[in-house]
């Protein structure tokens, strides 16, 4: 993968799906959400993993020729720390964009049933950023999709 795949990816899917290659288009977008997810699980890892050595070495070294050196705090919600990656208000807005476009698509009761799970994760990502959760044309959007996703889902025989 390339640095900029995620955004290749957000791009691609937009112009495939623009194009009517929607086979296509949904394929890109699940492949969006394996490489974001992935690469918040790891920076989220990586966060950990420093903020433990760090706080090991405050507690060996905690003051320093006078000098006392507190603890970076990490945000791990904030993804505006890693250009590797898209910002959570960026993933969300897409997850909002390619769940409309699988309901929009003919597809399978299962289909339906992985838009509403992606949403889930949408929700649980806007209401763990304190900065997402109070703008509410993003959560009035991802209301919105998860209607949709949900009626959707009953019309295809759940």
């Amino acid at each position: 993968m390339t640095f900029h795949s995620h955004r290749i990816f957000r791009h691609l899917t937009r112009v495939l799906h623009a194009a009517g290659e929607n086979d296509l288009a949904l394929r890109c977008f699940r492949l969006y959400i394996q490489l974001v997810t992935k690469t918040r699980q790891t920076h989220l890892e990586e966060i950990e993993a420093t903020v433990r050595k760090r706080r090991t070495i405050d507690l060996e070294d905690t003051d320093v020729d006078g000098t006392n050196f507190t603890e970076k705090t990490l945000d791990p919600t904030d993804s505006t720390t890693s250009h590797s990656c898209d910002s959570d208000g960026q993933f969300v807005e897409f997850l909002v964009f390619g769940c409309r476009l699988v309901c929009r698509l003919p597809g399978t009761p299962e289909d339906a049933k992985w838009a509403v799970e992606q949403l889930d994760m949408a929700k649980d990502i806007t209401l763990k950023n304190a900065k997402l959760s109070r703008d509410t044309r993003l959560r009035a959007r991802l209301a919105c999709a998860a209607g949709v996703a949900d009626s959707i889902l009953v019309h295809r025989g759940e």
